[in-house]
């Protein structure tokens, strides 16, 4: 026989003996539901919980009394406390009760002065005002020269003044210098620019400042030789000179003048 016949057959068998496996069984079913009875089923539902109440299994809690609502019978108005009511309660005096007693004696007798014996006195016991011009520097003078005179380094109030510097004639000057060479040659190399420039003479003049002291405070040129080197020279010798101080009123003061140079070639 062919295989494939076989397997056929067999697959037939199969579903033939599946469709009468279901035939049987529906015919079953249908004899079974004609003579059951009819039960209801019904299921009991746990009580429902009152509103509000606590869940099922614990105990009701006791209820909370609400308290009622305090009214404000009478209205209290604060009143207002001034700073000055408080200072007279603060020093009000108080009075209290009790029991005391004491005795007793004594006497006593005693002479003294006041320690300020004018106490409506104005003025009294303070230093006498400073006077300007005595020639003692007191309490408010910034100096005092004994004189009322202003222009000598102290004014007429005692107060220090920048010091006038004098400017003195030539002659006068001249009479204060005490040392110093005046007689200044001019350099070789100016001489020989003299020549060629067709110059026999050069004029300088220089402005001498002394101190108070007498002691030179400063040399510039006022009127220049037009020969720098021969500037630099009298500026140098100048300042070597030493002169004695210049006083006004017996008080040393810087004085200044002018000191002119004639240099000739012969």
């Amino acid at each position: 026989m062919n295989r494939r016949f076989l397997i056929s057959v067999s697959l037939l068998s199969h579903v033939g003996l599946g469709v009468f496996l279901f035939a049987t069984g529906v015919w079953r079913i249908e004899r079974l539901e004609g003579g059951r009875a009819d039960l209801a089923l019904a299921v009991m539902l746990p009580p429902a919980a009152q509103e509000g109440g606590p869940p099922p299994g614990e105990k009701p809690k006791d209820p909370v009394k609400k308290q009622p609502k305090k009214r404000a019978e009478d209205l209290v108005q604060l009143e207002q406390v001034h700073p000055e009511d408080v200072a007279k309660t603060a020093s009000s005096t108080l009075t209290g009760t009790g029991l005391g007693e004491g005795s007793g004696a004594g006497s006593g007798s005693g002479t003294g002065t006041s320690p300020n014996p004018c106490d409506d006195c104005v003025g009294e016991g303070l230093p006498p005002d400073p006077t300007c011009g005595n020639n003692l520097r007191e309490a408010g003078e910034a100096c005092d020269d004994g004189n009322l005179l202003g222009g000598d380094g102290c004014s007429a109030t005692c107060s220090v003044e920048p010091p006038k510097v004098n400017i003195l004639p030539p002659t006068v000057f001249a009479g204060l210098r005490i040392s110093g060479d005046t007689q200044i040659q001019a350099p070789d190399m100016v001489k020989t620019q003299m020549l060629r420039d067709g110059k026999d003479r050069a004029i300088g003049t220089i402005k001498v400042c002394i101190a108070v002291d007498g002691g030179i405070s400063s040399v510039s040129m006022a009127s220049s030789t037009k020969y720098p080197e021969y500037d630099a020279r009298l500026i140098a010798a100048a300042r070597g000179w030493r002169y004695r101080a210049y006083t006004v009123n017996g008080r040393p003061m810087p004085a200044c003048s002018a000191v002119t140079f004639v240099y000739t070639i012969k």
